[in-house]
């Protein structure tokens, strides 16, 4: 039994633990031992305690007295028959394992007493001295334990004084050890619990969090504090009160663990209820943007430069559609607390709409913008990878100053959204920056946007296809092609890496990506009647994967043009598998069964696996341009890619070798054994009516590197 109680062994005071069913001591630490002559805990195990401490036969007035009661503390002085000494003692019951204790506190009242006197003789600078700096240092003791120590200090009104009943808080503490708490009477009213005195309070207060998502996040952070022996824990969460009501509180505590950090010894907090003061998002726990608003406002005028961080989560819409919405929840949950946790102090944090998030330093408080965003970053990134998902640009940046990026709050959250607008579209930068020009910019291109759906509207009026050729490696022939998409705006040709995501954010894609595979089908029929070999790809959007009807629309639109099988290929990614893995796979077995051919594209671009390649059923593996880079700069990559080749060929996997310029490049490139190459070296995207008159003069197109 004195493993619950090991906390009490070096304290100075005398420590008694009784069992009051049959008056037996349980436990006695080690000043308890020496003065009362048990230098062992064999001394006083089993032993009556009125025997041990008082040399009586029968239990003493302490056992039976009526004034004890269940966490109540009763003050005592009384002056010990076998010791011959008096005593302040502070005893109370608690139960523990469905057993009834007594604790008992006890110090020497004379050696208190001795220590009072020597300090009211010091003069007044020494007095100072000794409470500010000999008595809090000679045991390292805080300023509070030194307070308790030379004071009167009643625990019991200091707790009900700060819990008092319409407090918009409740204030709990425990022993890690029993694994016994005290809550604070608001908390035992509200939510139904039977006394102040909780066994496991961890556990009993999560069956208290509705929420199942909220419940899952609570148990892990409290088995992470433990796991990695932190100090504080920080949570926002719903809790559900003893009448079916549920309201968003946040809690934090601190956990006090021993010297060597390997025991957890106390935990103590409080739980604050949000709803009754914040206007908050019913999912992450972060305040409204009309929240943002009132707190900008109450800045201005202060003279005070106030950092924000615009920032919004990338790849949600397919995190939403293929996983469901409840995982997205719990993502965004997950997320909004570790930055609670890890940036509260520093950042107030705001939803502003969608996944658009605000963050602004609190007053007083210097960040710079580089750290910010870094720190940001890895926490969204450390949440992603936990759920299993890509963090490659989890999230998109933009960096302002209040107020001198915009005159009114309201100016400030427009211009903070069309920052993170800004750094959707340019993934490359690390975070987007304000100016004058860039807004301009961004205006320019919600312009673009506008027009985007009015083209999609008028039957994808200004987009078109063109087909970049992909060549033998031995003749240089022309053998299939990939097809590219192509917008005009006001005249001028739009690089797909700025409108592809605004048709992806927008949903767009879904109609566009129909129309595309409508033309790849009709085009590749009128090529197969100059060349009957021709291999047409085509690539798809992870939203189209994900679009129930896009396998019936393939299905229905190869019948309908009556095109043969065995001359579409499909190209994939490698992010489409480590984000979708299931669905995809679902989705190119539909399509090998249509006779679509399956294309791993960009091999070699990130964290390429050779698993992929014997993984899935892939007939065609792609490399990347960044390889083209690494075989003409050494010998041994050379190898290394010559090696890849070998297996996809012994694995019945043909090779395309993209990205080739030069005629350097082309001589390596011949000796890994590829079977296709594809670059500007050859040829550039071609129109389809270019291509088309090529193919129809006997492959007379001009190559572009000849």
């Amino acid at each position: 039994m004195e493993n619950n109680w090991e906390f009490f062994e070096n304290l100075q005071e005398l420590i008694f633990v009784i069992d009051m069913e049959n008056h037996t001591m349980a436990y006695m630490n080690h000043s308890a031992r020496n003065a009362f002559g048990c230098p062992d805990h064999k001394e006083y195990q089993n032993r009556k305690c009125y025997e041990i401490l008082q040399g009586l036969s029968t239990p003493c007035p302490f056992c039976t007295d009526s004034v004890l009661a269940m966490g109540r503390f009763h003050d005592w002085e009384y002056t010990n028959p076998l010791t011959h000494v008096t005593y302040i003692l502070r005893d109370t019951l608690f139960e523990l394992n469905e057993k009834i204790y007594r604790i008992e506190l006890a110090y020497d009242k004379n050696s208190r007493d001795i220590e009072k006197s020597e300090r009211q003789s010091f003069t007044p600078d020494t007095k100072k001295f000794w409470d500010d700096n000999i008595t809090p240092l000679s045991d390292g003791s805080t300023a509070f334990q030194t307070f308790i120590r030379n004071n009167y200090f009643d625990a019991e009104a200091f707790f009900r004084s700060v819990a008092i009943p319409d407090a918009p808080y409740y204030l709990y503490f425990g022993d890690l050890q029993s694994n016994l708490y005290y809550i604070s009477d608001n908390m035992k009213d509200d939510f139904g619990f039977l006394d102040n005195i909780v066994y496991n309070l961890i556990d009993a207060w999560g069956e208290k969090i509705s929420n199942e998502q909220d419940r899952m996040l609570y148990h892990e952070d409290l088995r992470h504090i433990m796991e990695q022996k932190k100090g504080v824990h920080s949570l926002r969460y719903r809790i559900t009160d003893k009448n079916g009501i549920t309201t968003w509180v946040h809690c934090r505590g601190i956990v006090k663990w021993s010297g060597d950090k390997n025991t957890a010894l106390f935990f103590s907090g409080c739980v604050s209820r949000l709803d009754s003061d914040f206007s908050l998002d019913a999912v992450t726990g972060f305040l409204r943007e009309q929240s943002a608003l009132n707190d900008l406002a109450a800045r201005n005028g202060t003279m005070e430069t106030t950092l924000i961080v615009g920032f919004g989560l990338n790849h949600f819409t397919y995190i939403n559609d293929s996983k469901g919405r409840a995982s997205g929840d719990m993502l965004l949950r997950a997320i909004s607390n570790c930055l609670l946790e890890k940036l509260g102090s520093l950042f107030t944090f705001y939803r502003l709409d969608g996944i658009r998030f605000m963050a602004v330093s609190k007053q007083n408080v210097s960040y710079n913008e580089n750290e910010a965003v870094e720190n940001i970053r890895l926490t969204i990134e450390e949440c992603y990878s936990k759920q299993k998902l890509s963090t490659k640009q989890a999230a998109s940046f933009g960096i302002l100053h209040f107020p001198d990026n915009g005159d009114t709050p309201q100016e400030i959250l427009e211009n903070t959204m069309t920052l993170i607008s800004i750094a959707k579209l340019n993934s490359d930068l690390k975070y987007s920056k304000f100016s004058s020009d860039v807004i301009a910019k961004q205006k320019d291109k919600s312009s673009m946007a506008l027009s985007l759906s009015e083209n999609v509207e008028k039957g994808c009026e200004g987009f078109r296809i063109v087909v970049q050729p992909i060549v033998s490696r031995d003749t240089g022939k022309i053998i299939g092609g990939e097809t590219l998409l192509r917008w005009r705006y006001r005249g001028q040709e739009i690089s797909p890496v700025v409108f592809i995501p605004l048709l992806e954010e927008t949903r767009m894609i879904l109609t566009v990506g129909k129309w595309v595979f409508g033309q790849v089908v009709s085009l590749c029929k009128q090529i197969l009647v100059f060349q009957p070999d021709f291999l047409l790809s085509f690539n798809v959007s992870y939203l189209q994967i994900l679009d129930d009807t896009f396998l019936p629309f393939i299905q229905q639109t190869i019948a309908e043009i009556g095109l043969l099988q065995g001359h579409l290929m499909l190209e994939l990614t490698e992010t489409h598998f480590d984000e979708m893995p299931i669905r995809l796979q679902e989705f190119v077995a539909e399509c090998l069964k249509m006779g679509i051919k399956f294309a791993l594209d960009d091999f070699g671009n990130g964290f390429s696996s050779l698993q992929m390649l014997f993984k899935y059923p892939v007939n065609v593996i792609k490399l990347d341009r960044t390889l083209m880079n690494e075989i003409t700069h050494s010998s041994e990559n050379l190898d290394f890619i010559m090696s890849i080749v070998y297996a996809c060929h012994r694995s019945k996997k043909q090779v395309c070798v993209e990205g080739v310029e030069t005629d350097a490049e082309l001589e390596i490139v011949r000796q890994t054994d590829c079977d296709m190459i594809q670059g500007f070296y050859f040829y550039r995207p071609l129109e389809v009516a270019d291509l088309l008159r090529g193919l129809e003069g006997d492959g007379g197109i001009l190559a572009e590197g000849r």
